[in-house]
């Protein structure tokens, strides 16, 4: 409709690869909060990784070392 706002999706500043939330549903819904800075929205996949990395690694990458590649987890969505 005229006048209402359009959700357009954002490309995950982290990876630089996929869309927020996912590629299955770009802009359908809030992407996850990066533990990097707490406030930063970046994808799923993403969010799953950085969970993964501080539970294993005990943290993940400041945001000044993004575009990272993914260590345990990849893109579901495809």
């Amino acid at each position: 409709m005229e006048g209402e706002p359009v959700n357009v999706p954002h490309i995950c500043p982290r990876c630089k690869t996929d869309w927020i939330p996912n590629n299955a549903q770009p802009g359908k819904y809030p992407g996850a909060i990066s533990r990097a800075d707490n406030k930063t929205e970046i994808c799923s996949a993403c969010g799953e990784d950085e969970a993964l990395k501080d539970y294993f690694d005990g943290g993940c990458e400041p945001v000044e070392d993004w575009a990272v590649t993914r260590a345990y987890t990849v893109n579901h969505d495809v």
